[in-house]
């Protein structure tokens, strides 16, 4: 699981599973990677949040970004 700190708040928590789906660009051209969000609730504080993530289509990788108030 992965841990961020709350940027109103400041106390950490773990993400819950990001399956949010994922869009592809409008093109015909070929991409190792598409890019999303989910809105979250601080578990804490209860703010509206914002996450970014990054994942590979050719690998299970998914990179995650920091929180942002949404």
């Amino acid at each position: 699981m992965t841990t961020r700190k709350c940027p109103n708040c400041k106390n950490k928590f773990k993400l819950p599973p990001l399956s949010f789906p994922f869009m592809l660009p409008p093109t015909d051209k070929d991409y190792e990677w598409v890019d999303s969000s989910q809105t979250l609730t601080c578990p804490h504080c209860n703010a509206n949040l914002i996450v970014w993530a990054r994942q590979y289509i050719y690998e299970d990788k998914q990179e995650i970004g920091e929180l942002e108030l949404h």
